[in-house]
């Protein structure tokens, strides 16, 4: 399965400006991340304090990854996504550079 390294970005302009309505905006979106987590198809989010960006790692075909970023629109944009590889690839790629 491929990893993503994902930056999420918060639309501003379509937050509560009541902080008790921002608040239940936000619970609402955290539990969409937490039903992510634990389908497994979303490893890691995190949350930029003071702001409303972070990251997301997730793994799986850019298939499932594309539909689990797709329900997040058009609250979250995702403007830079890069695939990653573990340790274990890395050391692979660099035993094919010394053959």
């Amino acid at each position: 399965m491929a990893r993503y390294w994902i930056v999420w970005e918060g639309d501003t302009s379509r937050l509560p400006v009541d902080m008790k309505e921002r608040g239940h905006a936000y619970k609402k979106a955290l539990a969409m991340v937490k039903e992510d987590l634990d389908s497994g198809i979303l490893k890691e989010w995190g949350k930029i304090t003071g702001s409303l960006k972070g990251i997301w790692i997730a793994e799986g075909s850019e298939k499932e990854v594309a539909l689990m970023m797709e329900k997040y629109k058009p609250f979250f944009s995702f403007p830079e996504i890069f695939p990653i590889i573990n340790y274990d690839q890395a050391i692979d790629f660099t035993d094919e550079l010394v053959k």
